[in-house]
């Protein structure tokens, strides 16, 4: 099977390892790595790149400014995205930076509850030692 011109430009760019975001610009580029990801049943290099840029961005949202754990919470984001991106059905839908957005705030919510419960915990701790009732 050959490959067209835009076929052999994409997988040269791959094999290189340019930038991320200048291999995968278009909706179209970005649907092509994934398919490529799903085919060999792991996240690309590129893609993986792009996921992690991209997640260190959504970091940056005003809705986060305030939180310390931004890094955390784009790591986390990172891994639950490149778990998810391969179930990212192209037939249902043609924007999968729409998808890996939405990927991105489900975790970085996640992320936030789980901190406030520990801060929860930590201020009951506090307040049971300051009030006397833990020996």
């Amino acid at each position: 099977m050959a490959l067209s011109k835009e076929q052999k430009r994409f997988w040269t760019i791959i094999k290189h390892g340019y930038d991320p975001a200048e291999v995968l610009k278009t909706n179209t580029d970005l649907i092509r790595a994934i398919k490529i990801s799903k085919r060999l049943d792991k996240v690309i290099k590129p893609l993986a790149r792009y996921i992690f840029e991209e997640a260190k961005a959504y970091s940056n949202h005003h809705n986060y400014h305030g939180y310390t754990f931004k890094d955390d919470m784009a790591s986390h984001a990172t891994l639950l995205s490149m778990n998810s991106i391969l179930k990212f059905d192209a037939n249902k839908s043609n924007n999968p930076r729409a998808y890996l957005h939405i990927c991105f705030r489900s975790a970085f919510m996640n992320y936030i509850h789980k901190e406030k419960k520990q801060w929860t915990i930590k201020d009951d701790l506090k307040e049971r030692i300051e009030n006397g009732q833990l020996d």
